[in-house]
């Protein structure tokens, strides 16, 4: 019981002497999410772009080919 509350007080200095460290981690985590956010939103506006030219290509074709049938 002893051995448990050494460790538990080396625990929390180690997390008290290194919490600044722990902080910048979590926020590079955040940043990294974040990118990982952005990027698929790009990602989704891109298949988004796409299609929406191949919808158009789709319209133009069939206009041309009613047209000169």
């Amino acid at each position: 019981m002893l051995e448990l509350g050494r460790l538990l007080v080396r625990f929390s200095r180690f997390y008290l002497s290194n919490q600044p460290l722990l902080v910048n981690f979590s926020v590079l985590l955040v940043s990294f999410s974040d990118l990982l956010v952005s990027l698929a939103d790009l990602l989704v506006n891109f298949t988004l772009l796409l299609v929406s030219l191949f919808c158009i290509d789709l319209f133009l074709l069939k206009m041309f080919i009613i047209r000169y049938k």
